[in-house]
């Protein structure tokens, strides 16, 4: 493997990320709408509105507009395994 697919691989192992907690979203778009990335990391990727939107974690830049903004508190960040295991926040 090369050095950049090394360097992808700790970082999405180490890396937080935001996911939707299927129980509350109201399928509102709030979090679509609130995400700067062109195309869009979290969305109806799938076309479904009747699902909540999902994530693309490859276009997520961990900014977590999406969370702040969404007004059911819906989303929530995964800490990785690995980080939580060497013990970091």
């Amino acid at each position: 493997p090369s050095k950049d697919n090394r360097m992808r691989l700790v970082k999405n192992l180490m890396t937080s990320r935001p996911y939707i907690v299927a129980e509350r979203c109201v399928r509102c778009g709030v979090c679509v709408q609130a995400c700067p990335v062109d195309p869009k990391a979290v969305d109806w990727h799938d076309g479904n509105k009747l699902m909540p939107p999902t994530y693309q974690y490859d276009r997520c830049i961990r900014c977590y507009c999406c969370q702040e903004l969404c007004p059911e508190s819906a989303i929530s960040i995964k800490q990785p395994f690995l980080r939580k295991l060497l013990g970091r926040k």
